[in-house]
């Protein structure tokens, strides 16, 4: 009776959800011999009745059993089995089996990205491995930071390089994370010395997809979700704004200010919540298409791509197309492909990118819309100005605008030729080229009576174009034979960059000038840069008795950036591994899977980027002043070149042991590194004029002139420890995983500057950072504070040894600053070391489960050891202004009635605007990064054309544990160039001046394979 309940099952195996599985057993279990194997395409086709269950195995695989049940079709997709697969790592110009790695390489795969919501590549390696810092912006389609095992040098990119199938770049921002096979992130000197002078920060190797042999098969995947913002300050309503600014007018102006009904009148009592008005919730949505396949002799794979992100400020957002093709073709010995990269992006800002304090300041009585205005706006009449903040932050944001076009391109093209089994030369050509466009227009401002009445029409323009091309050319030669193992890699690169822009600027007085050549006024200026270098490099992987492993190689490279006598630097590397596990007196540690010492020593260097050079350059914008008062335009030389200029070496040790139990479910990396960055590059700012030994003014305060030099080294020590754990065994299957990472940062070694130890400070009194020998780098540099005078007696007794007042002008309720250096006053010397603003730690935590159709993944990240400067909330908490603050200060100021207040007295004296301790705050936190949880659909849809369906939602940014009190401590550096003194360019590691709030994403995705 059975064989009349038999009927036609087919289906087909893949791999993680898109490739094929020819020669998958798929047989009926209990039933010896009754079976088949999947074809080319994955498909299979067998007789079975409704309660069979089909067994499906393949080598490398975990097996995987199904019950027929009531289907015809019986689609399945098996999961790479750790304890019998090789894992292989891409490395530079090649790759190499996860065993052999003796340096120290981390790892996301496909599987952790299908599950990643990110717009940016980057976004993925956040809190996925150790040694990698990530920060995000929080503008739409904002670059995002990335920080391998610390800082490491005091000017110019901090970032890594990116490698994106051969094709070196400066960001991911053009790449749609749905075609990423893998990431490779390159930590240490012995990984990475093989790009020699590319590689001091890091390297991040990107593998995309690419196609497979068999039918076509498409990939789709649709995502949706709203962002709303994360966090907001909450600020003073009207009443409460009223009385603070009544308090801070002082007795000479009463009579007047009394006149002032926006103050005054208790008839206006309509409260405008300036944050609420401005950011408001925002859509995003992305979109992949993908198709792929393959014969006998190449395969091939197209995409497509497109997001939108909207903005939560008024006038932002982001909009990309992405394109991307990859294919190759084998005849014989000899093979060829390509990749090619296609994107175009569109950012919008608001001209001015208001946000932060100028958006909250703004007085509250003031209305978004009157209809009365001249514009329809909310603006108040001329007895407010000068009073209190009157800006409108939505018409000012409404009547300007600015748009950034980029169109990005990336190919690469090579071809490769076999000699012999073992021997092949390859020869890949990589071309990177952008060009980008930014348009700014602050439109004629007409707001009658009030503040910002006259300001004319501007208009800005813009225009880039960059182009990289790099010629690689090497042999690879492989040799086994009894124990030994051998892969060597001998090869050059010529390469060449071109960076140019134009950027002009016009200013009228009506509202439709929309060109630069327009207007009353103008103003052009263009420069062109290039850069040149060429490479050889070397590098051999000896293994023995799949035991002792030793990797060494060295690399050249002479820069266009610097002098003929230190034009090229030497990049060596040597590294260790010895696989202890497989020792045979380890045998009695049954439990033991692996267990593999690693040893590693590299070099590697900085040079210049394109835009930095070692000789000397013109500025032509210069006005000398005569006697009498007159002064004529000239030029003055920029930047004195030094010939002595060397390159920046990082030279880095690195320790690791790696530890396996349970045939691997159980896995230890635990890592040890020292990073040392000699002969550091700054841009050194010079006397511009010998003869007086004064900095020309180039207008606006600009200072100009410097010069590159190296001035010193910096350290970072650390340790690396990463826990993972795997179940795919059962219906339930999981994986924990858990990465720490601790750094410190000091610089051990500044030179000599004009023949004196010269400390590199930025900044002024509101707010300094500091470079300095035995400290770490950019730590906050400020005074020390000892609360609030509370009372006469405070005041009094707040004297030095003599018995004279430390702070002669002082009243109760001011703040109280510390005399640290015993000198008997307070002033500049009385500065200090007021914390670190490097993160000392930073953390993952990641989860993901499957349960039959369902899936669950939770990934957290966090920072810690570190203080932020939040410019919006000191500005925000200022007493000495006539603008809207912080409602906790309603009722927490210093008065006679209230002595213990938190904040200092409401005056006009900026005493208390000096930087200091009481400005910063701790940045640790700990992030809900991701929470998602999804359902296969597969079975229920039950389609043979339909290999994987699935539907998920989530939460990015769900919830973060700090007690900052702003936006979000996770912050990025400014950039900016440095300079001697205070008063120089502001290049803050941790100044947390972001304008706009983190978004917190609620998503809706699907994911289909057919």
């Amino acid at each position: 009776m059975a064989s009349f309940a038999q009927s036609k099952i087919s289906g087909q195996v893949t791999e993680s959800g898109t490739s094929p599985l020819p020669g998958v057993n798929v047989t009926i279990k209990g039933s010896a011999g009754v079976g088949t194997i999947t074809n080319m395409d994955g498909s299979f086709e067998l007789s079975a009745t409704p309660e069979d269950i089909l067994v499906f195995s393949f080598v490398g695989f975990t097996s995987h059993e199904e019950k027929v049940g009531n289907r015809n079709v019986v689609n399945v997709d098996l999961k790479t089995d750790v304890q019998q697969l090789e894992a292989v790592v891409v490395v530079g110009y090649g790759e190499q089996k996860e065993r052999d790695i003796t340096g120290s390489v981390g790892m996301v795969k496909t599987e952790a990205l299908q599950k990643l919501p990110v717009s940016n590549v980057s976004q993925a390696m956040q809190g996925r491995m150790t040694g990698v810092q990530v920060s995000n912006s929080t503008e739409p389609g904002g670059d995002v930071k990335v920080r391998i095992r610390g800082v490491s040098t005091i000017t110019g990119n901090q970032d890594p390089i990116y490698v994106i199938d051969g094709i070196i770049t400066g960001n991911l921002q053009g790449v749609d994370p749905n075609d990423i096979e893998s990431i490779s992130v390159l930590k240490d000197a012995s990984s990475a010395a093989i790009y020699g002078n590319r590689g001091a920060n890091g390297v991040v190797i990107v593998k995309t997809k690419g196609g497979q042999k068999g039918d076509v098969k498409y990939n789709f995947s649709a995502e949706f979700g709203m962002q709303t913002p994360m966090r907001m300050y909450e600020m003073m309503n009207t009443q409460q704004f009223k009385g603070y600014a009544e308090s801070l007018f002082t007795t000479g102006q009463e009579n007047t200010i009394k006149q002032n009904r926006w103050v005054y009148d208790d008839d206006i009592t309509q409260t405008t919540d300036w944050s609420a008005e401005t950011f408001k919730p925002a859509a995003i949505q992305r979109y992949n298409f993908a198709a792929a396949g393959g014969g006998d002799n190449g395969s091939y794979r197209v995409s497509m791509g497109y997001i939108n992100q909207e903005g939560m400020q008024h006038q932002t957002g982001y909009e990309r197309y992405n394109m991307n093709v990859k294919s190759n073709y084998k005849t014989g010995r000899f093979s060829m492909g390509e990749t090619m990269m296609f994107s175009y992006a569109k950012q919008t800002r608001n001209g001015v990118n208001y946000g932060g304090p100028y958006v909250m300041n703004t007085a509250p009585q003031i209305p978004v819309f009157d209809p009365t205005a001249p514009n329809g706006y909310g603006i108040p009449t001329a007895e407010l100005s000068g009073q209190v903040n009157t800006k409108n932050p939505i018409y000012s944001m409404e009547t300007s605008s600015s748009n950034y076009d980029k169109i990005g391109t990336n190919v690469s093209l090579w071809a490769q030729y076999e000699f012999r089994p073992g021997l092949t030369f390859k020869s890949n050509i990589n071309g990177n080229f952008s060009f980008s466009n930014r348009t700014d227009i602050q439109r004629e401002i007409d707001q009658g009576t009030a503040l910002h009445a006259s300001i004319m029409t501007e208009y800005g323009e813009n225009r880039s174009v960059f182009s990289g091309i790099f010629w690689d050319n090497y042999f690879n030669y492989s040799y086994s034979k009894g124990k030994s193992d051998l892969n060597a890699t001998v090869g050059g690169v010529v390469a060449s960059e071109e960076f140019s822009y134009l950027s002009g600027k016009s200013f009228g007085d009506r509202d439709g000038l929309e060109s630069a050549s327009g207007g009353v006024r103008q103003s052009l200026v263009s420069d062109k840069f290039t850069k040149r270098m060429l490479s050889s490099f070397a590098r051999a992987v000896y293994t023995y008795d799949d035991k002792y492993i030793f990797n060494a190689s060295v690399r050249s490279d002479a820069s266009s950036q610097f002098s003929e006598n230190n034009r090229t630097g030497y990049f060596p590397s040597v590294s260790v591994g010895w696989m202890l596990a497989e020792e045979d007196f380890m045998a009695q540690f049954e439990n033991l899977s692996n267990l593999k010492l690693r040893a590693g020593y590299g070099e590697v260097g900085r040079d210049l980027s394109i835009t930095e050079r070692y000789v000397a350059q013109m500025y032509p914008w210069v006005f000398y002043p005569f006697p009498g008062g007159s002064s004529n335009n000239g030029s003055v030389v920029a930047s004195k070149p030094d010939p002595n200029l060397q390159w920046e070496t990082s030279k880095q040790i690195n320790l690791g042991i790696d530890l396996g139990f349970f045939d691997d479910k159980l896995r230890f990396v635990v890592e040890g590194f020292r990073k040392t960055s000699d002969n550091t590059i700054l841009n050194v700012k010079h006397m511009a004029d010998a003869g007086t030994g004064t900095d020309i003014d180039a207008g606006g305060g600009t200072q100009i002139g410097g010069g590159f030099r190296n001035i010193g080294t910096i350290v970072n020590d650390g340790v690396e420890i990463g826990i993972n754990y795997d179940n795919f065994e059962g219906d339930f299957t999981y994986a924990i995983g858990g990465n720490f990472t601790y750094v410190t940062n000091k610089v051990t070694a500044l030179n000599k500057i004009g023949g004196q130890d010269v400390p590199i400070t930025a900044g002024d009194d509101t707010f300094t950072q500091r470079i300095d020998a035995n400290e770490s780098m950019w730590y906050f540099y400020g005074y020390q504070t000892a609360g609030i005078f509370r009372n006469q007696s405070d005041v009094d007794n707040h004297v030095n040894a003599d018995g004279t007042p430390l702070q002669p002008n002082a009243q109760p309720g001011d703040i109280r600053f510390v005399d640290t250096d015993g000198s008997g006053k307070i002033d500049g010397d009385d500065r200090i070391n007021l914390g670190n603003s490097i993160p000392k730690y930073y953390f993952g935590f990641n989860f993901d489960a499957q349960y039959k159709g369902f899936d669950f993944s939770m990934m957290l990240e966090g920072k810690a050891g570190f203080q932020v400067f939040n410019q919006n909330r000191y500005a925000l908490s200022l007493t000495t202004d006539k603008e809207n603050r912080l409602a906790e200060l309603d009722g927490n100021t210093w008065t006679e009635e209230n002595p213990n207040a938190d904040y200092p007295r409401i005056n006009t004296i900026a005493q208390s605007n000096f930087f200091s301790d009481r400005h910063l705050q701790s940045g640790a936190y700990l992030n809900f990064q991701n929470i998602q949880i999804g359902y296969d659909l597969t079975k229920v849809v039950n389609s043979s054309r339909i290999s994987k369906m699935r539907v998920y939602a989530g939460i990015n940014n769900a919830y973060i544990l700090t007690n900052y009190k702003g936006y979000n401590p996770d912050v990025w550096d400014n950039g900016g160039n440095i300079g001697l003194g205070a008063g120089a360019g502001v290049p803050s590691v941790e100044f947390n001046n972001s304008s706009r709030p983190t978004p917190r994403t609620y998503l809706l995705g699907l994911q289909m394979n057919f």
